[in-house]
């Protein structure tokens, strides 16, 4: 169940399962199943789902048989199941996968970002990492190339800076996609406040 900060008990003591609180409403396994309760312990979406993950900007994520799709706080269903995965990307999008590729729709179903690509990551500051013949890149949430796959190996956007490693070192770019420190460092970390750690031999 859940209690308050007071130590009140607020959702019975009598699910399997329950995860955190979000936009008001949590996720309870009962039965084997998922459903929803409010903050006041009420049951407000019935155990139905196989899965159930938190709600954001207005929907969460649930599996029905073997497939996910998006519903509404009412438990009704926006984006019909159809994806072997759904998560939360940040920024109004939600990454999915289907055949094994992925991509990102909105929170009406429609396609953000291609459903192209091996693998693609959450949005950090409006950007994505994404991988493409087995190279990687970046691409903003409406599904625009910053950069094509020319990375062996890249990292989330930190302070409107991105890094990107190569075979002669580690790059840094903007959000434009334009070079801003070149290939001279064997590695360079997140900037913080404007300063990164960099690396330029091994001992």
């Amino acid at each position: 169940g859940a209690i308050h900060k007071n130590g009140h008990a607020i959702v019975p003591f009598e699910y399997a399962r329950t995860h955190p609180f979000s936009e008001r409403l949590a996720s309870v396994k009962k039965e084997d199943l998922y459903g929803f309760v409010n903050t006041n312990g009420t049951m407000t979406i019935s155990p139905r789902f196989k899965t159930a993950r938190n709600f954001e900007e207005g929907r969460a994520p649930v599996k029905v048989d073997s497939l996910f799709g998006l519903i509404n706080a009412k438990g009704e269903f926006v984006v019909k199941p159809q994806y072997k995965q759904i998560w939360y990307a940040n920024n109004g999008r939600w990454g999915v996968v289907r055949d094994g590729l992925f991509g990102c729709i909105d929170k009406n179903g429609d396609i953000a970002i291609p459903i192209v690509y091996e693998n693609l990551y959450s949005l950090t500051e409006g950007i994505a990492c994404y991988q493409q013949n087995s190279l990687w890149g970046f691409i903003d949430k409406n599904g625009n190339k910053i950069t094509d796959p020319v990375f062996g190996l890249v990292w989330p956007f930190r302070e409107g800076l991105g890094r990107g490693a190569t075979y002669r070192g580690t790059v840094i770019i903007d959000t434009a996609g334009q070079l801003v420190v070149p290939p001279r460092y064997l590695d360079i970390r997140d900037y913080h406040e404007g300063l990164a750690r960099a690396q330029v031999f091994r001992r």
